[in-house]
């Protein structure tokens, strides 16, 4: 599984040695989440925008709970950190800026050509999977 992705977690807090990663977005390493630290799954590429994808709105409720859903598209983040993250896209003119005081330093420059990345290979797989879905693809 690739690092910090989800998997079968829901969510909840970090419990040590459960082998818990995440890439951390001031210095975009895997590290451990820390023990006791709330988390979330963030969606890589926002569910806002995932609703916005063409034909989407045409899937039945269990597609689009599919395509939300995709284990590809999460990744485990601290609460602070994801709430801040908010429904942000790398590479346009809403990008992620956390304060200072949710990301001291602020985002490592390899971290924001990583999530870039990864946003937009997600955007490109759901949008198949929603394609075939709708006999398209």
């Amino acid at each position: 599984m690739p690092v910090g992705r989800v998997g079968s977690l829901k969510g909840g807090v970090a419990k040590k040695g459960n082998g818990d990663t995440w890439r951390n977005p001031a210095t975009n390493q895997s590290e451990p989440l820390p023990e006791g630290t709330k988390i979330h799954k963030d969606h890589i590429f926002p569910k806002k925008e995932i609703r916005r994808l063409p034909r989407f709105d045409m899937l039945t409720p269990e597609q689009k709970k599919m395509v939300l859903n995709d284990p590809d598209n999460l990744q485990l983040m601290p609460v602070s950190l994801n709430c801040s993250k908010g429904c942000t896209v790398e590479g346009t003119d809403k990008p992620w800026n956390p304060s200072e005081k949710v990301v001291p330093g602020g985002l490592s420059s390899k971290y924001r050509t990583w999530l870039e990345f990864e946003q937009n290979k997600s955007k490109t797989k759901l949008q198949e999977l929603i394609d075939k879905f709708r006999g398209e693809g």
